[in-house]
């Protein structure tokens, strides 16, 4: 594991090299990610958990004082996956951010894996999911995430979506839905 003194002296001592060693931590924590996955997933296939004395993978997740929830883990675990069942070269795959593999995750096939990993090499996580949206996830109905954002004149919340796209049954919110609009 490399150290690093920080605070002691700048880290880098002009923009081209603050971008290169932003790219370069970037990098690494895309690949420790995938690593992350791959003993994860030898914990799980070998119950490596039961031999350390937890009753489950969740109480091992749970109560080891990793930095990471339960359902990161798994993450860790489906980028893995991915790595293996798509058979990715490990160098592509760790130059996309591991978030955005695991939002094409249900999208990719063997036809399209090459424009995806292009996507979601240089598309942003909110154009990307606009992207997944179109595409469709396979079999299965997917809304892309509304546009929210505090209106600066009257300080109420404005969502950008369709109305037909605003739950008006009464059970998600309080008070009378009109188009985007709480009241």
């Amino acid at each position: 594991m490399m150290e690093i003194q920080i605070g002691l002296k700048p880290l880098s001592t002009n923009p081209q090299t603050n971008l290169e060693q932003i790219l370069r931590f970037d990098r690494t924590s895309n690949a420790t990610a995938l690593i992350l996955g791959t003993l994860l997933k030898e914990n799980v296939d070998n119950n490596y958990w039961e031999a350390l004395g937890y009753e489950s993978f969740s109480d091992f997740i749970a109560q080891s004082g990793f930095s990471f929830t339960k359902r990161t883990a798994y993450n860790y675990i489906d980028l893995y996956g991915m790595y293996i069942k798509w058979k990715i070269n490990y160098e592509e795959f760790i130059s996309v951010p591991y978030s955005k593999m695991l939002k094409i995750k249900d999208v990719i096939d063997e036809d399209n894996l090459k424009e995806w990993l292009a996507k979601a090499k240089v598309l942003s996580r909110t154009d990307l999911m606009l992207e997944i949206g179109e595409a469709g996830y396979k079999g299965e109905v997917f809304k892309p995430m509304p546009k929210v954002y505090l209106c600066r004149d009257c300080n109420l919340w404005v969502v950008i979506c369709d109305v037909k796209d605003l739950c008006s049954c009464g059970k998600g919110l309080t008070g009378d839905v009109n188009g985007s609009k709480v009241q």
